[in-house]
């Protein structure tokens, strides 16, 4: 059962990924206060789906990063309160810790970030069409 659920929400997240440029290196507005790409790339991911919970591997293949930065950044992030980790045999699980206390702005502010992101995206194909006629 936790393999089916799992396996629909990385689609999900992964069609967003390419459709949209979910996690891209277009997100100037997070560059300027995250300043690792693998920890804004993994922010971006708990933030946007605080349900979603996974492993090292899982999430190195969703993100297309190496599994030793993500460990790394996912030890960090849970040492700062923002995710919280289960052990599931020899599995470490990482889910968003809600209780955060600043979860709730941080998650506006990768939302805003990424409409942002998208309105820039937009007016520049726009820019592009315009100066093609």
């Amino acid at each position: 059962m936790f393999d089916i659920i799992f396996t629909t929400k990385v689609r999900r997240i992964v069609r967003e990924i390419d459709d949209r440029g979910v996690i891209t290196e277009e997100n100037l507005m997070l560059d300027m206060f995250i300043t690792s790409r693998v920890r804004r790339k993994i922010v971006v991911v708990y933030a946007k789906y605080p349900d979603f919970k996974t492993h090292v591997r899982g999430l190195a293949k969703l993100i297309k990063e190496d599994p030793g930065n993500i460990q790394r950044e996912l030890k960090r992030l849970e040492k700062s309160g923002f995710l919280q980790s289960e052990k599931q045999g020899n599995t470490k699980i990482y889910s968003t810790n809600k209780a955060f206390p600043i979860f709730k702005e941080l998650q506006a502010i990768v939302i805003k970030s990424q409409q942002a992101s998208a309105e820039q995206k937009r007016a520049r194909i726009a820019s592009r069409v315009s100066a093609d006629e």
